[in-house]
């Protein structure tokens, strides 16, 4: 009896530490030490359901889109006007939306025209007070596709699909 509560006691601490060592190795994934550990264990989190990601709670999102604006000046050179919200760099998270990124995303709907003008015109009007005014707004959607996780561990990391489309031409008044 001795015997096998010693080997339960062994087994179980050996599996708590491998535990441990693939929770930190994912938590660190980009390191290089690191790497290679949770590769190597990954299968356990996986195998045992231990596994917790986004996907628990709700899917995760599919493609993210961010707002671009581009002014035509009176000589037709194309500029680049600062968006409503700016794009976050990757791994950046935020609790809640901002109500101009909120705007943004609002404004891709195609029942949004009068949205898009709005947004349109106070980027003639912003242009106009950073002293480079333009007669012409574009508003461009920048929409990435997110990855799949499969796709994301693989080595050489693969490109995600990418697309940019025009959602109006506008005149400034």
């Amino acid at each position: 009896m001795r015997i096998r509560t010693r080997l339960y006691q062994i087994v179980l601490s050996v599996f708590l530490v491998g535990y441990l060592a693939v929770g930190v190795a994912s938590h660190n994934r980009k390191s290089d030490f690191w790497k290679p550990v949770y590769k190597k264990l990954r299968w356990m989190q996986t195998s045992f359901n231990l596994w917790q990601n986004w996907g628990m709670f709700a899917p995760p999102p599919g493609s993210t889109s961010w707002m671009k604006i581009e002014g035509v000046t009176a000589s037709g050179e194309t500029v680049e006007i600062e968006p409503l919200f700016d794009e976050l760099e990757p791994g950046f998270f935020r609790w809640r939306y901002d109500r101009l990124q909120k705007s943004a995303l609002s404004s891709f709907r195609e029942s949004r025209s009068a949205l898009r003008k709005a947004i349109a015109h106070n980027a003639c009007y912003r242009s106009a007070q950073v002293g480079q005014p333009v007669v012409k707004v574009n508003l461009l959607r920048d929409r990435t596709w997110v990855l799949r996780p499969s796709k994301r561990l693989k080595e050489p990391r693969p490109k995600a699909r990418r697309k940019v489309s025009e959602l109006g031409s506008f005149k400034c008044p």
